[in-house]
């Protein structure tokens, strides 16, 4: 596969080094010299300085040879320009833009016409949102992840000394009655994650993802002592895009929202838009503004300002101050695996969110999503069994599965099945396959008809 990436920021940096440790041949195109010196450093690929919307840019990455055209510079109309002259010069090349600009969304479907045949649009603001919303569903969870129209959920939980689950073995656990639908599918332990088997246990300090369908999920998170008390009281800081859409969808709920910020005309603007949600300018570092808000009362705060260090840091203040759950929008993958150790509960990351749509593309085979695990432990790969597959019909402990990869849920028609050694997969199950990095080629190969 040859792919081309147009932008060196965090997101076309992070794609470039996943398809590298691939083997993938890529091309990486930045206008900043300090971007190309950054991938050149860093990655085994090739790197050409200039504007990605270039005609004559795009020819010398090799457009006509290319597989997929993958464009995200912080300017959704580079972006746009780079794939429309891709479709002129290579029509059967995959084109996937990441455009954030409200207008160009509402009419995204002319992006699908023949003049620039874009084959997807990304809106990562959209994804977290949805990623938020799952959230609130599941109040004491890590993480949540939804797949196949969300009859499947997975549940991402922080294992406590005193958590019901602490050093139980595996193999005794789908014995439980909350356990009998659900998988523990992956565990990351000191930034490492475990593909585990039925005689690994669960550890105090472990992240488990537990995979399930929606009933399955309500049970083990009560049974848990999670997600008993009803999300009611939610604090947005921030008035951007991302703030902004979370806000609108919540104006449509019953929850009690407020958000907060500092900038005047953002704040007119808002007030105009929302009909329940309550805006408030204000400092949200400003601790006798959160008293008169009696911000103890919320049971999230979501912080999405854009400046991460400020988010970090109004995060800890909410926890100081009795906020019950916070969730942190970060852009720095490198600030990831410290944000639990500081005490803050959840991140939220735009870029990983235009990555993991991305990847959805790139994979071999019908792949329907790509989600990442604790930032980019794992994949979790949501992939359609085809007809002609040799991995039709067999009892799963049959198959020579690759190391490191493991089969966490099956989905034929309405049914969710939590898959043990004698299941079997059909033609048109969805099936959802947790992999590590390394384990990915062997998988792809794996699956191929």
């Amino acid at each position: 596969m040859r792919a081309i990436i147009v932008g060196a920021g965090e997101v076309g940096f992070r794609i470039a080094e996943r398809l590298c440790r691939e083997n993938k041949d890529v091309v990486v195109i930045d206008q900043n010299p300090l971007m190309i010196r950054r991938v050149k450093d860093s990655l085994d690929v090739e790197v050409l300085e200039g504007k990605g919307s270039s005609p004559s840019l795009l020819a010398k990455a090799g457009i006509r040879h290319a597989d997929i055209v993958v464009a995200v510079t912080d300017s959704d109309e580079v972006n746009i320009m780079a794939c429309l002259f891709a479709n002129m010069v290579s029509p059967d090349t995959v084109k996937i833009a990441r455009i954030r600009n409200s207008e160009y969304l509402e009419h995204q479907h002319l992006f699908k016409q023949p003049a620039f045949n874009i084959h997807q649009i990304i809106n990562p603001e959209s994804e977290v949102v949805k990623k938020v919303l799952a959230l609130f569903e599941a109040p004491g969870a890590s993480d949540v992840l939804q797949f196949a129209e969300g009859k499947v959920h997975l549940v991402g939980v922080e294992i406590r000394e005193d958590s019901a689950l602490a050093h139980r073995k595996l193999s005794t656990f789908r014995q439980t009655e909350s356990g009998a639908n659900c998988l523990v599918a992956a565990i990351i332990r000191d930034q490492n994650m475990i593909v585990p088997g039925g005689e690994d246990y669960i550890l105090p300090g472990d992240l488990i993802y537990v995979v399930s369908d929606r009933k399955s999920k309500e049970s083990l998170l009560r049974d848990l002592g999670l997600g008993t008390e009803p999300v009611k009281d939610i604090v947005i800081v921030g008035g951007g895009q991302l703030g902004r859409s979370l806000a609108l969808h919540l104006d449509k709920t019953s929850y009690h929202t407020r958000i907060i910020d500092l900038d005047e005309s953002r704040c007119r603007e808002m007030a105009h838009l929302l009909e329940r949600v309550v805006v408030l300018r204000g400092d949200a570092t400003d601790q006798e503004l959160l008293r008169e808000e009696r911000i103890h009362e919320a049971d999230f705060m979501v912080v999405a300002t854009g400046d991460e260090e400020r988010n970090v840091l109004i995060s800890l203040l909410a926890k100081r101050m009795g906020v019950k759950r916070t969730i942190t929008r970060v852009r720095t993958f490198g600030y990831i695996p410290l944000i639990s150790a500081l005490g803050i509960d959840m991140v939220v990351s735009t870029h990983l969110a235009a990555i993991d749509a991305t990847l959805q593309f790139i994979r071999k085979g019908k792949v329907l999503s790509v989600a990442a695990l604790k930032g980019d432990h794992a994949e979790v790969v949501e992939v359609v069994a085809q007809e002609s597959s040799r991995i039709l019909g067999k009892p799963l402990k049959s198959l020579k599965f690759p190391r490191g990869a493991l089969i966490g849920a099956i989905v034929r028609g309405d049914k969710v099945i939590i898959p043990s050694g004698l299941s079997r997969i059909e033609s048109g199950d969805r099936i959802l396959i947790f992999v590590v990095p390394e384990s990915i080629l062997d998988v792809e190969k794996f699956l191929m008809v």
